[in-house]
């Protein structure tokens, strides 16, 4: 009986071990690409931010017409918009 009882709590241990690798195994491959997604989405972000940045920067120094018209000489001095 005790032999029949030792087969059997170790037929339970493998399959229970079985179950473990499985998990530990999926949990692991998991882990992984929930990593390499957030560096995905914070690299996008990043790069995100740089075009939004130097847009923002174009944007801003073409709308500068004052400045433009006022480093022109001819401006300058027929009108006394510039001071």
């Amino acid at each position: 009986m005790d032999e029949m009882l030792a087969r059997q709590l170790t037929r339970q241990l493998s399959v229970l071990n079985r179950w473990i690798k499985f998990f530990g195994i999926l949990f692991l491959i998991g882990f992984l690409v929930l990593g390499i997604l957030i560096y995905k989405v914070i690299s996008f972000t990043h790069n995100a931010e740089k075009k939004i940045n130097n847009i923002q920067q174009t944007t801003s120094q073409d709308l500068n017409v004052q400045n433009k018209l006022c480093s022109s000489s001819l401006v300058q001095k027929e009108t006394g918009l510039c001071h």
